[in-house]
């Protein structure tokens, strides 16, 4: 069978990032005829994709829709425009065939998705390994794959069977061959590798339990893992993102992948996202000498009031002793990002998150880098039900046009929270911080 995975045009000029799904989703085919396309790196993607249609002639398109939106409050773009453009682009060309939507923005809205874009035939929810594979082999029954969103006689969009989290003993290496990783060089961190699945924490606002499994975590053998690092810096890769939801927890696994990678003799650059939780000296050397050169976090709280409403393990306390670890070796810079307006956030929290960025940009200089953003409510998730409770959001709202949670309790003081959004800009502009805050 013919098949061509597809992956969805952004609509406007951003970093192209590794397509490491569809990577997965290749080696999974194997019996298939598979053709890998990422128009986003076409100067004409509207024409990459007519062209490759014609050319392959697919019996079934897979089409991965990895973002909504940016998410971010002070740029909102969404791509669904570009999404429904693509979907009819498809269709008009390849109108025999099956068209199937997946990826991580699909499988947060699978149902609202399918209602909003008839052309979607059916869709998979979470992870396509072994999904897609199964779905092909019942194109006559699609409802019996487990995590296939199909349509039923009259429309209506419907789950036939809940999804079962994939064996990663039993999950094939991603096909970095079929899908070269030398276009997307021309920027730092383009390419991702994976160490695990899944995420024990219960952040309010996040998705990834949802997507990946939540309160355990899926690990990839420690060999195969170094191995893919090998292969793709023997493909020209000096800078990879390691995509774990949290890279250091289990920790132990963390500190194994590390160690793996200097007894190899590899000499990467890359970077991870961390909790606070577990960071520690012995921790924090290794992976400097493994080579993570950016330790990326995500308090996202700036009191302990604020974060235990956020569900984060660890006080305020616990962040400022991490960062201190951190501090011990030049090599490593640090990354953090904050919400404003979180629950039990008050406005002198405000100024006290501007003193804290503040201090910390000068102590690292160009060691530290920050953003300050506005939560997205995402349906599934505890901040829903918070935004449903407190009146920010409606049940009938599917929430694809995106809504954001502010403290609804911090509008009797809208002008000194604004002060305080002030003095969080004034302070990061005084320290000549970059960085991204939601104004």
């Amino acid at each position: 069978m013919r098949i061509l995975l597809v992956q969805t045009i952004l609509g406007r000029r951003e970093k192209a990032l590794y397509p490491l799904g569809l990577a997965y989703l290749k080696a999974a085919l194997g019996d298939h005829e598979v053709e890998v396309l990422d128009p986003n790196l076409s100067p004409d993607p509207d024409e990459a994709v007519r062209s490759t249609v014609r050319r392959v002639r697919p019996h079934v398109i897979g089409v991965s829709l990895r973002n909504i939106d940016t998410t971010h409050v002070y740029d909102k773009f969404s791509y669904l425009d570009s999404f429904g453009d693509q979907l009819r682009l498809l269709r008009d060309e390849a109108p025999d065939a099956l068209i199937v939507a997946g990826g991580a923005g699909f499988s947060v809205f699978p149902e609202a998705l399918m209602r909003r874009f008839p052309l979607i035939d059916c869709g998979i929810r979470f992870e396509g390994e072994a999904a897609l594979p199964a779905l092909l082999e019942h194109l006559d029954d699609p409802g019996a794959v487990p995590g296939v969103f199909v349509r039923d006689a009259d429309g209506r969009v419907k789950l036939g069977t809940p999804r079962v989290p994939a064996d990663l003993s039993q999950v094939l290496a991603p096909d970095r061959v079929a899908i070269p990783m030398q276009p997307y060089l021309g920027q730092s961190y383009t390419v991702g590798i994976q160490t695990k699945r899944g995420c024990v924490f219960d952040c309010l606002y996040c998705i990834y339990p949802m997507l990946e499994g939540s309160h355990s975590v899926r690990l990839h053998d420690l060999d195969r893992v170094v191995d893919e690092v090998e292969r793709v810096m023997a493909a020209g890769v000096r800078e990879f993102y390691f995509v774990d939801q949290v890279f250091n927890y289990p920790r132990d696994h963390a500190l194994a992948v590390c160690e793996a990678l200097i007894r190899r003799g590899l000499k990467p650059t890359w970077r991870a996202f961390f909790t606070e939780a577990q960071i520690d000296d012995e921790l924090v050397s290794a992976c400097v000498r493994a080579g993570c050169r950016m330790f990326e976090f995500s308090p996202d709280g700036i009191c302990d009031e604020s974060l235990r409403a956020l569900g984060k393990p660890y006080t305020f306390d616990d962040i400022r002793r991490a960062y201190a670890v951190i501090d011990r070796y030049p090599e490593a810079r640090l990354k953090i990002s904050f919400m404003m307006g979180a629950p039990g956030e008050r406005t002198r929290d405000l100024l006290k998150l501007a003193r804290f960025l503040a201090e910390e940009s000068v102590r690292r200089r160009y060691r530290f880098f920050s953003t300050v953003e506005v939560m997205r409510i995402y349906p599934g998730t505890p901040l829903h039900q918070l935004a449903l409770e407190r009146g920010v959001v409606t049940p009938d709202e599917d929430l694809l046009e995106p809504r954001f949670f502010k403290n609804p309790g911090m509008d009797l003081v809208r002008m000194p929270l604004d002060l305080g959004y002030k003095a969080v800009l004034a302070a990061l502009r005084i320290t000549g911080q970059r960085t991204k805050i939601p104004f």
